[in-house]
């Protein structure tokens, strides 16, 4: 487990220093190597099972990963750890920002659920 956790966060940072690459250091990347595929589901479990060990800063990390690409559950979330300090400095109004966010229209998670599902 704390191998594929370990997995999951060198991938997401990773993909946020992605964009920052010049193309021609990405070409050859993964040449012979089989693509490496983690799902939302992964990362979302993952983010609920480091939360849930005691790890919430860590979980932070990956539930924003996936709120930053709309994600409604992980924006929900996020709102939930900013409530509760967990994780990161305790703050209602990114609380609200988080639940406001989820409950967009198409989503309605934050409006009709505005706890966890942790």
């Amino acid at each position: 487990m704390m191998k594929r956790i370990g997995l999951l966060l060198l991938l997401c940072v990773a993909l946020m220093a992605w964009p920052v690459m010049a193309e021609e250091q990405a070409e050859g990347l993964m040449d012979g190597a089989d693509p490496i595929v983690i799902t939302r589901d992964e990362i979302f479990e993952t983010a609920r099972a480091l939360v849930k060990s005691g790890e919430p800063a860590r979980g932070f990390a990956l539930f924003e990963l996936l709120a930053d690409r709309g994600d409604a559950q992980a924006q929900n979330n996020l709102g939930w750890l900013y409530e509760e300090g967990q994780g990161v400095e305790k703050s209602q109004e990114k609380a609200n920002e988080y639940y406001r966010m989820a409950a967009e229209p198409g989503t309605g998670r934050g409006a009709v659920q505005p706890c966890p599902q942790l």
